[in-house]
């Protein structure tokens, strides 16, 4: 099934009560405009049914200032508000549209949002029960206020209403506050009690919203806008995974280092200080949100900010998304302030196809330069011709990390803030890219800080979903190798991802705990202080297959339960040493008899184009007589990483 028939699907079976993902309801999708104010139009299609089910779209220019563009489905696609101004709607029937009914996504016009070469960021949210309602509603004379009913589902958590005819402030309310308490989107103002001043006559129910008679919120004869967010909708493959959490926090007095518990990662955050005037701000992991990382004191992020025109702007000062929440390091945060937020979950629909989480393909004279069918989350490039693995991550921010003992350097050149593949650097091709994305099931990628040393076990949260058969890990901090924990080799073994080294011995599970890695979780003993990454991979169902076998020197086809050849595969030696082989499809893997080339991961050398290795098998791979001496040793033990 294609990816618009899944969304599609998707979309019908949530309006049936089947299951609900991120994915269906929430979007960040970042694009270029391709116009001059000619007649070219581009379509965005994100994979969200706001033409079948309703919402909001969020637009903002990333690098130059302009007003945020807030269009929904009540007030139609021809009216703009911007969070930025008190303006009242305006016309942008030229700039803006919605596909017909059964497509998803939406359409930038040749007018606006669309400018040749000009960035944009957009972020989506569909009408479903329990995550976002949004309600169109007229003003009343009754002195008495008005009800105005809604079908969230449940008690909103945060409350946005614009007058859409007269040039009135943004209203917020937030569920940490009484219902006499507010926020203005488009200033910067503190909470505070407003007491006889409210514009909530009784704190909002799960049908309905009861306002006072009011020009900012309730007055006859205009029109309002109501945006509600819920956070109790579950979704995933059980429907018990929170999707949303709205909520507050305090920080003390020397602004150490906080990590506020979300119960899962965020991939999109917008949040302010309520304790003292400031601004209203944006992060979201596609633009650029990095784990922290103690290297460089801080994460560091791509921000936003809701009630400014500016383009976005680099900070050292944010939170940093974790397996579990948002951390700040110290020095990221305001001494004894009160701060709001809301927070969506990271996407992680479990693949069906290997094409949907993996590819290779060369650099190219291009923005981005390696080509992807689906956002990079985690990349290996280098020259095949003979140079040193590069290997970066979303989570790693502008960093870079070699496949060496040396820590990882500062990249300016490393982004990840495209829907269509990754930036690597300003090298001349030829560069070949391995691109991974994070999904369910299959791969994810985990930062990790810790300030203890010696060997203190340590419990490291993730989002796999299963307990991961493959970890690679380094750290950003020291000089030392990259240490891998293999399902098929033991708590009490380590290979070295960048040595042709055997296993190595560590005795009561030394290094990795003792304690066997589960679906939510993994353990390892710290030897060193600082911030890891961490690389975990699993067996999916056809989609990738973490193995071992025993080589006995014939020809010996590899079961990965495929449909067809694997297109990436990685071979190891644990019991003697070993090189690290790589093959695939787009170098090309072929017929027994023909010679396929492969790369040494612990090697810089160049690819190796005379052997016949391998060869192709419908279930898997195939192991050739050729390989005897390398990777089909009789005798010898091996682990593989193969993906579809």
């Amino acid at each position: 099934m294609g990816k618009l028939a899944k969304a599609l699907s998707a979309s019908a079976g949530n309006a049936g009560g089947d299951k609900l993902y991120v994915e269906d309801v929430f979007s960040t999708y970042l694009y270029t405009g391709n116009s001059n104010y000619n007649s070219t139009n581009q379509y965005i299609n994100n994979g969200i049914a706001l033409s079948d089910e309703g919402g909001l779209v969020w637009l903002k220019t990333r690098g130059t200032l302009d007003s945020h563009a807030l269009i929904n489905t009540v007030n139609g696609p021809t009216k703009k508000l911007s969070s930025n101004s008190t303006d009242v709607a305006a016309d942008v029937s030229d700039y803006f549209s919605f596909p017909a009914a059964g497509t998803t996504g939406f359409n930038v016009l040749k007018w606006g949002f669309n400018l040749v070469n000009s960035t944009y960021a957009s972020y989506t949210f569909r009408k479903a029960e329990k995550f976002f309602d949004c309600v169109k509603y007229s003003g009343s004379s009754n002195a008495a206020g008005i009800t105005v009913a809604h079908n969230l589902g449940s008690v909103p958590a945060m409350i946005i209403i614009k007058n859409l005819d007269n040039d009135n402030r943004w209203y917020v309310w937030h569920k940490s506050f009484a219902n006499d308490d507010y926020l203005y989107l488009n200033e910067t103002f503190a909470e505070n009690n407003y007491g006889a001043f409210a514009y909530l006559t009784a704190n909002p129910t799960s049908t309905t919203v009861s306002l006072v008679r009011d020009g900012t919120v309730n007055y006859e004869n205009q029109d309002y806008v109501m945006y509600l967010f819920g956070d109790e909708a579950a979704f995933g493959d059980d429907g018990d995974e929170s999707m949303v959490k709205v909520g507050s926090y305090t920080t003390d007095g020397s602004a150490t280092a906080k990590h506020i518990d979300l119960g899962f990662e965020p991939q999109w955050v917008i949040k302010k200080k309520i304790s003292s005037a400031d601004n209203w701000e944006m992060y979201d992991t596609m633009r650029g949100w990095s784990a922290p990382n103690d290297t460089y004191g801080v994460s560091s992020a791509q921000v936003f900010r809701a009630n400014l025109a500016n383009a976005e702007a680099a900070t050292t000062s944010s939170p940093g998304p974790t397996a579990t929440g948002m951390y700040f390091p110290t020095g990221g945060q305001s001494t004894n302030a009160t701060y709001i937020y809301m927070a969506i979950r990271m996407p992680m629909k479990t693949p069906t196809d290997g094409t949907e989480v993996y590819i290779s393909d060369d650099k190219l004279n291009g923005n981005p330069n390696f080509p992807s069918p689906f956002p990079v989350d985690f990349a290996l490039w280098r020259s095949t011709g003979g140079d040193g693995w590069k290997i970066s991550s979303r989570l790693m921010g502008k960093r870079t990390s070699y496949n060496t003992t040396t820590t990882p350097i500062g990249d300016s050149n490393a982004r990840f803030d495209y829907q269509d593949g990754w930036y690597g650097g300003n090298e001349p091709p030829p560069y070949q890219s391995w691109m991974f994305k994070r999904a369910q099931g299959f791969m994810d990628v985990v930062s990790h800080t810790t300030a203890l040393s010696g060997t203190n076990v340590q419990t490291i949260k993730h989002n796999l979903g299963v307990a991961p058969e493959l970890i690679i890990g380094k750290s950003n901090t020291s000089v030392d190798n990259w240490y891998s924990y293999s399902a098929a080799i033991g708590l009490d073994y380590a290979l070295y991802f960048n040595t042709s080294a055997a296993r190595a011995f560590y005795a009561n599970g030394a290094w990795w705990g003792g304690v066997a890695p589960t679906n939510t979780q993994f353990t390892y003993s710290t030897f060193y202080a600082g911030n890891w990454t961490y690389r975990l991979f699993a067996t999916l169902a056809g989609v990738s297959k973490v193995g071992s076998y025993t080589a006995n020197a014939n020809s010996t086809n590899i079961a990965c339960g495929f449909s067809g050849t694997a297109r990436f595969i990685l071979i190891k030696r644990y019991d003697a040493v070993a090189d690290w082989y790589l093959w695939d499809s787009f170098r090309g893997i072929s017929a027994a008899g023909s010679n396929d080339p492969y790369l040494l991961l612990n090697s810089a050398n160049a690819q190796v184009t005379n052997t016949d290795y391998i060869a192709p098998y419908a279930g898997g791979f195939n192991l050739t007589t050729n390989g005897s001496s390398t990777i089909n040793v009789s005798g010898g033990s091996y682990i593989f990483l193969a993906i579809a």
